[in-house]
């Protein structure tokens, strides 16, 4: 008697199994760089905090000559004698140092000279 009522198992080659394992581990690699890219570029502040737009009060709260810290923008504002705003980094871009002793800086100081490929003539 011929019994083919059983099914009959596939079976999977070695290579076979080997070329569905690569593409799976493939696959998942693509998607956890998608992931990860797309984590990258969203952006990852709240209201309110560096990187953001800070609302600083009204012009009137600040007089001409002054520098007011604000923590949470790690920035100082200073008020420039002509009325002008100026916002400056805590720390320095070039040596990324901060303040002396927590000091804000000074308004008055200004730069000497510029970068050697700078097109600004130094002051």
């Amino acid at each position: 008697m011929n019994d083919n009522s059983t099914p009959q198992s596939k079976s999977i080659s070695r290579r076979d199994f080997g070329k569905l394992t690569l593409g799976a581990l493939g696959g998942l690699a693509v998607i956890e760089a998608a992931i990860v890219g797309l984590g990258y570029a969203a952006p990852r502040v709240g209201e309110g905090q560096f990187g953001s737009v800070i609302t600083c009060g009204q012009v009137t709260e600040f007089p001409n000559g002054s520098v007011t810290p604000f923590n949470e923008g790690r920035f100082y504002l200073v008020r420039l004698q002509d009325g002008g705003f100026l916002a400056l980094y805590r720390k320095c871009t070039h040596l990324g140092c901060v303040p002396c002793r927590g000091m804000p800086p000074r308004a008055c100081s200004s730069v000497r000279a510029m970068p050697p490929n700078s097109t600004t003539p130094a002051r």
